[in-house]
């Protein structure tokens, strides 16, 4: 239930591995 919090603020790790989306944005 973590996860979906996550995918919503993509602030932790688990969110940006959930979306490879933000990664890329949040590594920049």
């Amino acid at each position: 239930m973590k996860l979906q919090r996550n995918v919503k603020y993509p602030l932790g790790k688990c969110g940006l591995t959930m979306m490879p989306s933000y990664p890329t944005k949040l590594a920049v």
